[in-house]
């Protein structure tokens, strides 16, 4: 599943360099229980959904990461595991687990703690 929310930004050179992290982890959760319930529960088939970026604009903050790990701990879906990968360059990435995460880990995590957040992503390409 492509992380690019572009029904509400357009194109990708229109989205904004800056999110409200709490709001897009929302918008994610809703795309990923949106494909779990598309690909329902197989019986003894255990299902994997890859979450990935083509957009430096949408790279997912620390944020977003913990909130998605939380709330796909704590909300029904139907994958055995959920993944992200965010590519640098075009031979190196970092990838992620999001799903499953330890329960105990959780156990103080207040979500709502990052609501007013805003992240800012820089261009890589800006850099000299």
């Amino acid at each position: 599943m492509e992380i690019a929310p572009l029904e509400h930004v357009g194109a990708y050179a229109a989205a904004p360099p800056s999110y409200e992290p709490y709001e897009l982890a929302k918008y994610l959760l809703s795309k990923i229980q949106g494909k779990s319930e598309k690909y329902g529960k197989a019986k003894g088939v255990e299902q994997y959904l890859l979450l990935y970026i083509t957009d430096w604009r949408f790279i997912l903050s620390q944020s977003v990461m913990a909130l998605l790990q939380y709330w796909t701990l704590t909300t029904a879906h139907n994958f055995t595991g959920i993944y992200l990968y965010m590519p640098m360059n075009k031979d190196e990435g970092i990838s992620s687990l999001l799903f499953p995460t330890p329960a105990d880990f959780w156990k103080n995590f207040n979500p709502e703690s990052l609501k007013e957040n805003l992240v800012q992503n820089l261009d890589p390409k800006g850099w000299k």
